[in-house]
């Protein structure tokens, strides 16, 4: 069950190796069977984040697709709906997918085991950022669509 590991994670981590040894700080470093539990995260992310790049795809064939049939000002706020929802869903994969990549480096180098987890920690909190900016911005959206059909 080999992964691959981007080449500026990994550069990452060899640079963290070698600072360690200068400060000879020792991290704590997780068991063959946490190991384990973080390689099955690792893969749920990683395969979330080329979710979230093909959901972003198809999304972008549509609005291609759809180009000439939109047309005045509900095209308009359609064509920036859709751009603004690709936008996201390519920040969402490029975050998980990042994310993925540190969770792997905990598994497969030793003595930054801490490093690693918190920076994956770091990607993850900036996808619950996403959402949460995602979900006030279609309550607001919500809400005022539901005053203008009232009007």
């Amino acid at each position: 069950m080999g992964s691959s590991v981007h080449p500026s994670l990994m550069a990452e981590a060899e640079q963290a190796s070698s600072e360690s040894v200068e400060g000879s700080v020792t991290e704590y470093e997780f068991s063959e069977s946490e190991n384990k539990h973080f390689a099955a995260l690792g893969w749920s992310m990683r395969y979330a984040g080329l979710g979230w790049f093909l959901a972003c795809m198809v999304l972008i064939l549509l609005l291609v697709e759809s180009l000439e049939a939109l047309q005045g000002a509900s095209g308009f706020v359609s064509i920036v709906a859709s751009a603004l929802a690709a936008l996201f869903l390519i920040m969402m994969g490029f975050s998980s997918f990042r994310a993925s990549g540190y969770i792997f480096m905990l598994v497969r180098t030793e003595g930054h085991d801490i490093s690693h987890l918190v920076r994956g920690l770091d990607h993850l909190r900036r996808i619950f950022s996403l959402q949460t900016v995602l979900a006030m911005v279609l309550a607001v959206a919500g809400i005022s669509l539901l005053a203008w059909l009232r009007l």
